[in-house]
């Protein structure tokens, strides 16, 4: 299963290989510049377009 992982600023040392033991298949991964750890609520914007990223690269 394809994965797409957006990183705010507050957990940047959220390292990728942590991420990759759980998922396979990161497709899209994305460190913002700015957010927390309700990432989706106080980054709408960056968020959208991570997720619009993501999905058009699994056009095919």
């Amino acid at each position: 299963m394809p994965a797409g992982v957006a990183v705010g600023l507050a957990d940047l040392d959220m390292p990728r290989e942590l991420a990759a033991r759980t998922y396979i298949s990161i497709r899209l991964w994305r460190q913002l510049p700015s957010g927390g750890h309700f990432l989706s609520r106080e980054e709408p914007d960056l968020v959208a377009a991570a997720l619009r990223e993501f999905f058009h690269g699994l056009g095919g």
